[in-house]
């Protein structure tokens, strides 16, 4: 027996604060799409394929007084000139994963190996992420559960911003 499942997600933030002639604007548009893949193979072993993507759009607009030392005394709020930067990207996170999940017997234990490969576009990496869980049922109202694996997650955009970033 095979089940198939599909979600998808959207949203959006922004945040806005203006004074006089200085402001920042943030504004950010996401878009989620899940898709898994769940076999029943036999008694003991269920196996799940998947994919989730991400992809947000971000822009922020920035104007703020340029920061000036006279004498050796810093004045952020005099009648300096005004600096203002305006930053669009768009984000794209790819995951795809292999998770497994083995009885043991009749004995309440649960082996979990799993598999994710992660790709951010922003950087560019490809990233293996390797995990294994175990799950013990003791009874129906007490599980214990122990993960190991490596995780991995982008850069925040800021980062990686050509302008302000470390690229």
């Amino acid at each position: 027996r095979t089940i198939s499942r599909l979600s998808f997600g959207f949203g959006k933030d922004w945040l806005r604060f203006d004074t006089d002639q200085n402001y920042f604007h943030f504004n950010t548009t996401n878009l989620t799409v899940r898709g898994e893949l769940e076999k029943q193979v036999n008694d003991f072993w269920r196996t799940f394929i998947g994919m989730d993507n991400s992809h947000t759009w971000s822009q922020v607009d920035l104007v703020l007084p340029k920061f000036y030392s006279e004498g050796g005394v810093s004045n952020p709020f005099g009648v300096s000139e005004s600096r203002g930067v305006s930053v669009y990207q768009n984000y794209n996170q790819i995951g795809n994963y292999w998770r497994n999940e083995i009885k043991v017997g009749e004995s309440g234990l649960t082996l979990i190996p799993a598999l994710r490969t992660d790709y951010f576009n922003d950087t560019k990496e490809f990233i293996p992420t390797p995990r294994f869980q175990a799950r013990y049922k003791q009874n129906d109202t007490l599980t214990f559960r122990t993960a190991s694996g490596l995780y991995a997650q982008p850069p925040q955009p800021e980062q990686t911003d050509p302008t302000y970033g470390n690229a």
